[in-house]
């Protein structure tokens, strides 16, 4: 039970220390000195009081007993160092971790968004190819109903003028599908890249257990 009880106080000890150090980091070492004494005599007291309680006077008890209640908050106020510090050195890395992320998540949003105008403007090229179409077959049923050069070569023109348009959008729209099958392409590798950043980060787990314990030490 001593050895279990020592190493028990050993362990607060060392953390309260570490942690008084690092929560007024400006004057460590002598923090460091202070809170060690402390340490000490919290235990050499608890100690004195456990095995002479029967023999000192009652003002003693008291005092002494005040004494150690206030050291065990200043070593549970270390312990809330030591484990801040230490969520918080996770949370700037878990900041870092989702400001790729989200760098990533613009970069593919921008290219689906890219995508999604692209394929509104083959949308309405392809409505205009149908339009076209139709007025083609319009006018090459008045081609054979024309009665003379003069009306079938204004037709045939009209017919020229829709197919060349036809040709164009056609050209037009291969060149756009050709963009999305690239900007597909990108957003699949962001896609990617995100997985593997998601998979290959401890951070997140880390950060929960962390918040939880610096909380119960308010």
């Amino acid at each position: 039970m001593l050895i279990i009880a020592l190493a028990v106080a050993g362990c607060a000890g060392y953390f309260s220390v570490w942690g008084l150090s690092q929560l007024f980091a400006g004057a460590s070492t002598a923090v460091i000195i202070m809170a060690t004494v402390l340490e000490v005599g919290k235990v050499i007291t608890t100690t004195a009081l456990h095995r002479y309680w029967s023999r000192l006077a009652l003002s003693l008890k008291i005092y002494l007993t005040i004494s150690v209640a206030i050291l065990m908050m200043i070593t549970s106020a270390g312990i809330y160092g030591f484990l801040s510090n230490a969520y918080q050195k996770t949370a700037n890395k878990l900041e870092i971790h989702e400001g790729e992320l989200g760098v990533l998540d613009g970069k593919k949003l921008l290219f689906e968004k890219n995508i999604a105008d692209n394929e509104k403007i083959v949308t309405t090229k392809n409505k205009r190819i149908d339009q076209l179409s139709s007025l083609r077959s319009n006018q090459e049923t008045r081609l054979d109903s024309a009665k003379n050069n003069k009306a079938k070569d204004k037709v045939r023109a009209d017919i020229a003028l829709a197919t060349t348009e036809i040709q164009k959008l056609s050209n037009d729209i291969d060149g756009l599908n050709t963009k999305n099958a690239i900007l597909s392409d990108s957003v699949s590798k962001y896609n990617v890249k995100g997985l593997e950043l998601k998979a290959g980060s401890e951070i997140a787990g880390e950060v929960g257990p962390l918040k939880y314990l610096s909380l119960i030490h308010i």
